[in-house]
């Protein structure tokens, strides 16, 4: 596929997370639709993560997969290795959600357990910190990637 495909879904999945996020949770105010939330977000950086790696000429696969291989292409375009950490916490993250044997809604949190009934939670502010630093990380993503 073609780095552009990848930008494009990188920028829709991101403007629909923080509609969702700005707009619909306030006005609906269900819990649940932060988990949806979250999987636009991932959904987001794995194409914006998908869209470097193409430019670059390199083999993509998944998020969780390639945050090792960023780091140099990250250094040859510019674009700060800070986000590393960034994209590492949000991939683990979603990897306990996505291995999460229970999850449920808890005084307006998205809570999700492990199979050792290890809780994690996520919050509207928790989502609001991830998706700023998500559009800072898009934002260097799409102006290196035209």
């Amino acid at each position: 596929m073609d780095y552009l495909h990848y930008k494009t879904a990188a920028q829709s999945h991101m403007k629909t997370a923080d509609h969702l996020l700005t707009m619909t949770y306030p006005i609906v105010n269900d819990p649940k639709l932060l988990k949806l939330i979250l999987h636009d977000i991932h959904l987001s950086l794995e194409n914006a993560v998908s869209a470097l790696l193409v430019f670059k000429k390199k083999k993509t696969q998944s998020l969780h997969l390639d945050i090792d291989s960023l780091r140099p292409i990250l250094n040859d375009l510019g674009i700060s290795t800070g986000y590393i950490g960034f994209l590492t916490e949000f991939d683990e993250l979603v990897s306990k959600q996505r291995e999460a044997g229970v999850e449920f809604i808890r005084k307006e949190k998205f809570v999700f357990a492990s199979p050792e009934y290890k809780l994690d939670t996520v919050t509207e502010k928790d989502l609001k910190d991830i998706i700023m630093k998500g559009k800072l990380f898009l934002k260097e993503v799409m102006e290196v990637v035209e």
